[in-house]
């Protein structure tokens, strides 16, 4: 092989490995869906939820008017009724993703979102608590 032939050989794989470096940075980036904060990234909210035992809801952020939640798709909305019944609330209703409840004459309403098809995230008031 000449060297002309060998560099361009060696260029044409450090492309291409640049190339795939910058397609997994962008691939990461965009795998999941926007959440709807930004005090966490991502991956930050990712390593909460999946540190979080499996039937629970793992806190991810908070802001003066909400608390959001992400847990496994799988049993999602028991696991959010189970959470306002372990402070006193009374499930009422359902109505699409929204779930309502009741304590001392006050509604509650926590909307749950189906965020990637493992993670439903749940948007909780603040004063639910």
């Amino acid at each position: 092989m000449t060297t002309s032939r060998l560099g361009a050989y060696v260029s044409g794989l450090l492309l291409l490995g640049l190339a795939a470096i910058a397609g997994m940075v962008l691939w990461s980036k965009s795998y999941y869906p926007p959440l709807p904060f930004d005090s966490v990234s991502k991956r930050e909210a990712l390593a909460i939820v999946r540190q979080a035992p499996q039937d629970t809801l793992a806190k991810v952020a908070d802001d003066a008017r909400f608390d959001w939640y992400l847990t496994k798709t799988d049993g999602a909305k028991e696991k959010v009724k189970r959470w306002f019944t372990d402070r006193g609330w009374t499930f009422k209703d359902q109505e699409g993703a929204a779930l309502f409840f009741e304590r001392n004459g006050q509604t509650a309403i926590a909307a749950t979102t189906q965020w990637t098809g493992r993670y439903v995230l749940c948007q909780i008031p603040a004063d639910a608590t």
